[in-house]
């Protein structure tokens, strides 16, 4: 069994104490290579940490003060991160797929006054939306473009020598950032995440896979996204290589995970990966682990065989970070579905509806506790005390734990779709739908996708006269669009008179919609595909 006993389990005060040793140690090093960007040095990522920690210093920013990011995988977005650490600012990732709903909510809801962003996005989601955000004083931009007195330009505020950072007393306990997920009622919430949940993260990740300064780290997620800020954290702590791409691809993965001979990545989507892998990959990689949060069963075997080297799923959630990972030499889990036991510092229980524990071999809902958890959610005090009530965090998944603690995904307790990564709150969607004037009520529910993991349906109840010739499932397409980011927009459509619900409080019965069809596919509008089914 893996030994964690071995493994230092220190961290550093703060993420800007990291920043710090890792130059004095690695300096002149490769850090960052980032797409169309080149590659930048432990001391010149320091220098231009420093260069953004003056310019928000000196737009009023202080300890304690929320920042908005909202930027593609380019350098700036590492830059501003650490450099809100760096004076002990909040930084608050914003999607870049938002739209104008989730844009204006998240600017709100967390009444940010500042934010730094590109020109395009400002022009394309924030300009439309400025006037109903009336916290948001300050825009700054990475463009050339002239929006007038209404934004800074990045260049103009840049000083030409990195100056020193500005002198800030950071504890473990301060907090660093929020993130939001999706929540179960309504729009999403905000994980607050201290300097140890990324600190602690990224030690149990440096640990397990025993990351050194000759690894080279491969990340195509959003920067937005956990996982790529907690790939920064490990390579700062471990002295490896980040190479960030612009979007993924699952050819360009490949591309990318050979051109530069990396060693350990966290991957998406294992099935695309598996489909577009080159028939000679096991020749011309360096890889020596792959992890990812999903493996297929079926493709598990397979995907070892063809690239010559160990796949291990693990799992982990914005608010509690890492939590289970399966052991390097457990061989004889290989296409088991096993996503984990509690790695070092973390509790795991499974539970019934009372919070009892259940036999193993039970399906129950997965408990967590111990270090590196959020603190709570932001500004929201009852779904805090909710999510962690008796002292342990309620993940809403369901799952079974075996007698030696290996545990086996089996189904979400949350009213949630997870696709492609992203988790989506049905309610969310539900909310906007029942905003078009042509419909009455909609449900939406999860239907299980190859690609994806899982896929957006949306059952419709058109208002008296209205049918789905007269509000066609391109315009709710369209109408969705325009509010929600891409990713939430529902694949399929299908039009009901009405649906199975409750006697007492009249809520639809989802479970009664997903029991009624064997392929919740049929009878539905597919918008990708162009096609009724």
């Amino acid at each position: 069994m893996h030994d964690d006993s071995k493994y230092d389990w220190t961290i550093d005060r703060s993420l800007r104490d990291l920043l710090d040793k890792a130059v004095s140690r690695y300096g002149d090093k490769e850090l960052l290579t980032i797409e169309n960007e080149g590659t930048v040095t432990f001391k010149k990522f320091k220098d231009e940490v420093d260069r953004m920690a003056n310019v928000l210093s000196d737009r009023g920013v202080k300890k304690g003060d929320l920042v908005g990011v909202m930027l593609p995988n380019i350098l700036l977005f590492p830059v501003t991160a650490y450099a809100c650490y760096s004076i002990g600012a909040v930084m608050v990732p914003l999607n870049i797929t938002y739209r104008s709903e989730d844009a204006q909510y998240a600017l709100n809801y967390t009444e940010l006054t500042i934010m730094v962003t590109t020109a395009e996005l400002y022009q394309d989601t924030i300009a439309a939306i400025r006037d109903k955000c009336p916290r948001l004083k300050q825009v700054i931009i990475d463009g050339t473009e002239d929006f007038g007195d209404k934004v800074l330009n990045l260049d103009d505020l840049l000083k030409s020598d990195p100056p020193a950072a500005p002198s800030v007393d950071i504890t473990p306990e301060d907090l660093a950032s929020i993130l939001f997920t999706s929540g179960t009622t309504g729009y999403p919430k905000g994980c607050m995440q201290d300097q140890t949940y990324w600190l602690y993260l990224a030690r149990k990740v440096v640990n397990y896979a025993e990351l050194t300064e000759t690894d080279c780290l491969l990340t195509a997620q959003p920067f937005y996204y956990m996982d790529p800020q907690w790939n920064l954290v490990a390579c700062l702590m471990s002295g490896a290589k980040l190479v960030l791409m612009k979007k993924f691809s699952p050819t360009r993965f490949w591309e990318y995970l050979i051109k530069y001979q990396v060693t350990w990545c966290n991957a998406i989507m294992a099935n695309l990966l598996y489909k577009t892998m080159p028939e000679d990959i096991k020749e011309k990689h360096n890889i020596r682990l792959m992890a990812c949060t999903v493996i297929p069963p079926s493709l598990h075997k397979e995907l070892e065989e063809k690239t010559g080297v160990v796949w291990r799923a693990n799992f982990g959630m914005t608010e509690t970070g890492c939590d289970l990972m399966v052991p390097l030499e457990a061989d004889h889990l290989v296409g088991s579905g096993c996503i984990g036991r509690a790695v070092w510092g973390r509790e795991v229980r499974v539970v019934d509806e009372n919070d009892n524990d259940v036999a193993p071999g039970e399906v129950g809902e997965m408990l967590l506790r111990g270090k590196g958890i959020m603190q709570g959610y932001y500004k929201n005090p009852e779904a805090t005390a909710n999510a962690f009530r008796g002292g342990w965090f309620h993940s809403g998944d369901l799952v079974v734990m075996d007698e030696n603690g290996y545990v086996y995904f089996k189904g979400r307790k949350k009213d949630m779709v997870r696709r492609g990564g992203e988790n989506i709150s049905t309610m969310e969607v539900e909310n906007i739908l029942i905003s078009h004037p042509k419909i009455k009520d909609a449900a939406v529910l999860a239907v299980p996708d190859e690609i994806r993991g899982e896929e957006v349906k949306a059952y419709i109840i058109p208002v008296e006269g209205e049918s789905a010739e007269t509000i066609p499932p391109g315009e709710l397409s369209d109408y969705c669009a325009e509010r929600l980011a891409p990713f939430k927009i529902p694949r399929y459509y299908e039009y009901v008179q009405d649906m199975p619900r409750t006697s007492a409080s009249e809520k639809v019965e989802k479970y009664k919609l997903k029991e009624a069809k064997e392929d919740l596919r049929l009878g539905s509008y597919d918008r990708v595909d162009k096609v009724w089914r």
